[in-house]
């Protein structure tokens, strides 16, 4: 940026209003209340991997480094997914995750209706 000249100014520290933790347990208690949230926050989380797995540049993005635990709990997950990334011999997600102690069958959808089709579909 100095060859084209482009001038640089220190960033000014602010301060966040929440830390990392106060949002990660907000999302996990949104996702113990609504079903709709739990069923995205795992959406999202398997389709973060699959990006990051099967991205064009692996030597800067290697699954193997990432700590699954951690951005399920970031996330604000319930459980983890049961997929090959999180699951057998090489997944070191299950140390760093805690799951919650809600049990994710017991979730119900905030909707109505959706929660009677749900009801419906288990019988």
């Amino acid at each position: 940026l100095k060859r084209r000249q482009v001038a640089l100014q220190p960033a000014e520290e602010e301060e966040l209003p929440l830390a990392a933790e106060d949002v990660s347990k907000q999302a996990r208690t949104k996702a113990e209340q609504d079903r709709d949230i739990m069923e995205r926050g795992a959406r999202a989380f398997v389709s973060f991997v699959r990006g990051y797995k099967e991205h064009q540049c692996n030597f800067i993005f290697r699954l193997a480094e990432l700590d699954l635990g951690k951005l399920a709990t970031g996330i604000g997950l319930m459980g983890l997914p049961k997929m090959p990334e999180t699951t057998g011999k090489s997944a070191k997600s299950a140390i760093t995750f805690t799951p919650s102690a809600v049990d994710p069958d017991s979730v119900k959808f905030r909707d109505k209706a959706r929660e009677k089709q749900r009801q419906r579909n288990l019988q």
